[in-house]
């Protein structure tokens, strides 16, 4: 056999195999031991967290300190003392990070560390998680920031100005007050009861709004798009392919952009205006305002 076959067989053959050794390194962490730290807040403003391998908690509550617990994990006793809740401070700012000590599975050790950092109301936080499902919720302040790379991510209860930018995994939103600049690459968006400027820029997956109000504006490569229930305006940049759908806007909803597939609108409060349509089929009725849309559509 010709030894570059071979070899691309033998790299095919460990392709096919990497899920389930990544699956039986994750069961073998058999070994576990709690963290905790607490930093005092005195005259802090803002809170960062980085998290690594392990799910993430980030709550506010009504304490005068940040407090980090969690559970370490491994699948070697040793590893367990490497795997460290650390804290610092800057300035106005404390600093809470996941210290694994460069373990992980490529580099020989299945670590984790399940991480929960809890905050008082009031603080901005600045949230890098790096691997696996993570919750936010019941913060207020001038600004929530969240760097997301992969696993499921749902926020909630938040009174601040917001920007996420999620790389991979499902992400849900609720009860949101304050503007929003989303990020999105990769996982379906839901969105409910938002409530300022929200804006959406999304690489793949569907996107749905509902419930919410003050301005909505989307780019959107591939995916439909549903909104539903919005008092205030919406806007469609540029969808690259998938549906659109809308029902009961208050205000008027405008489409820059729509390269392939159907859109369906309903019970508009204002004008209804799609400037360029390649593919698919435009329906609307219940709107109350002008309709333009492209001649030979």
């Amino acid at each position: 056999m010709d030894f570059s076959v071979a070899r691309l067989r033998l790299w095919v053959l460990l392709l096919l195999l990497a899920p389930a050794l990544i699956s039986c390194r994750a069961v073998a962490q058999e070994y576990s031991a709690e963290r905790s730290a607490t930093v005092p807040v005195d005259g802090a403003t803002a809170v960062e967290v980085e998290a690594s391998a392990g799910t993430l908690i980030v709550e506010g509550a009504d304490i005068d300190r940040v407090e980090a617990t969690g559970t370490a994990r491994a699948d070697d006793e040793d590893d367990l003392e490497n795997i460290q809740i650390r804290t610092a401070r800057d300035g106005t700012t404390i600093r809470i990070e996941a210290d694994l000590s460069d373990g992980g599975f490529m580099s020989g050790g299945n670590r984790s560390l399940d991480l929960t950092v809890r905050l008082p109301r009031g603080l901005s936080a600045d949230i890098d998680d790096s691997s696996g499902d993570a919750e936010i919720r019941t913060l207020r302040g001038d600004r929530v920031d969240v760097n997301d790379s992969s696993g499921s991510l749902v926020i909630e209860n938040i009174e601040a100005t917001m920007e996420v930018d999620d790389s991979s995994g499902d992400l849900e939103m609720r009860a949101i007050t304050g503007d929003l600049d989303l990020d999105d690459s990769s996982g379906s968006i839901e969105l409910d009861g938002l409530n300022g400027e929200i804006i959406i820029d999304d690489s793949s997956g569907d996107v749905r709004v509902s419930t919410s109000a003050g301005s909505l504006t989307v780019e959107d490569s591939s995916g439909d798009i549903r909104v539903e229930a919005f008092d205030g305006d919406v806007l469609i940049e540029d969808d690259s392919s998938g549906d659109i759908r809308m029902r009961g806007v208050s205000g008027s909803v405008r489409v820059e952009e729509d390269s392939s597939g159907d859109i369906d609108v309903q019970d508009v409060g204002g004008d209804f205006i799609v400037e360029d349509d390649t593919s698919g089929d435009i329906r609307h009725s219940g709107v109350s305002g002008t309709v333009r849309i492209p001649d030979d559509r």
